[in-house]
């Protein structure tokens, strides 16, 4: 079974009913539960909303081994799902994408390649949960800061910060073969999780 690692990355104590646990800055809490338990675990959904927590979920090697789930990367199969349009025309699906440590000085994250978005979407919102704060973060459509801006947000601090559209209109991504989804930081010392709601476009 998947085990979850909840960790505290708030200036306060965190309570998560559904692990009967008070977390204490900085402090995390594992436990073995099937990753579908998640959408029914109410305080925990709120604790991350709100940007108080950062969650990991990891796969067993017998799991992994089953082809049923995937192994982690920047953009996880649990944090996209489903991962075709099909079907999707009227509904939303939320990216969860960490946003490790660089290696000093700006940089550029790629969330996808160029010519891997898996398919067409609008952006309808952005979150940036900064846990290590400093300079600022944009999105972008093209390597290099080209292309469209989606969103951009000062992350100098911590905590959740809405990521400020580059227009009044919301941003459509399609595939092309410069068309991916890349994260420009002032600061690569800037550490968090973005969180996108998208919805899929025919």
């Amino acid at each position: 079974m998947a085990s979850i690692t909840v960790t505290n990355v708030s200036g306060g104590d965190v309570n998560i009913q559904d692990f009967y646990k008070t977390l204490a800055p900085g402090e995390a809490i594992t436990t073995e539960r099937s990753a579908a338990d998640l959408p029914g675990m109410v305080s925990l959904q709120t604790a991350l909303a709100a940007g108080t927590v950062t969650l990991a979920v990891t796969y067993s090697a017998i799991e992994l081994s089953s082809g049923l789930a995937a192994a982690p990367q920047i953009v996880e199969a649990r944090d996209m799902a489903p991962v075709a349009a099909a079907g999707l025309e009227s509904g939303s699906i939320v990216i969860r994408v960490d946003v490790p440590v660089g290696g000093g000085g700006s940089d550029e994250v790629v969330i996808y390649a160029a010519n891997a978005l898996p398919f067409k979407f609008r952006v309808l919102e952005t979150i940036f949960l900064i846990s290590t704060g400093a300079g600022t973060w944009a999105l972008s459509d093209e390597a290099g800061g080209g292309g469209q801006t989606i969103v951009a947000g000062d992350t100098s601090g911590t905590g959740r910060v809405v990521g400020t559209p580059d227009s009044d209109v919301t941003v459509v991504l399609t595939p092309g073969t410069l068309i991916g989804l890349f994260l420009a930081r002032s600061d690569s010392a800037s550490i968090g999780e973005i969180i996108m709601t998208v919805r899929a476009e025919t």
